[in-house]
């Protein structure tokens, strides 16, 4: 897989030889679950099923945040654990 497939778009239009040489303006959103780490406690005793809805939780969350993004003309930098 390409190196590009993993990197934010706005860091690929610029030349890779001088990175960082033009300020960009921008603004950043910071997004993280609230309750995550009881939800996640909460269930984990149901095993397997438990992480099965955790994952699944989680996924509609960052698809939805995802499309608010980018329907606003965002781009997603990074992930870190249950933020985005």
């Amino acid at each position: 897989m390409k190196p590009e497939a993993f990197l934010p778009p706005v860091l690929m239009e610029y030349d890779q030889e001088k990175p960082w040489q033009e300020w960009l303006d921008g603004a950043v959103l910071f997004a993280d679950v609230s309750g995550f780490t009881p939800m996640s406690e909460a269930l984990s005793v149901l095993e397997a099923e438990g992480g099965e809805v955790l994952t699944d939780v989680l996924n509609r969350y960052f698809a939805a945040m995802i499309g608010i993004v980018h329907a606003n003309g965002g781009q997603v930098m990074k992930f870190g654990g249950d933020a985005i």
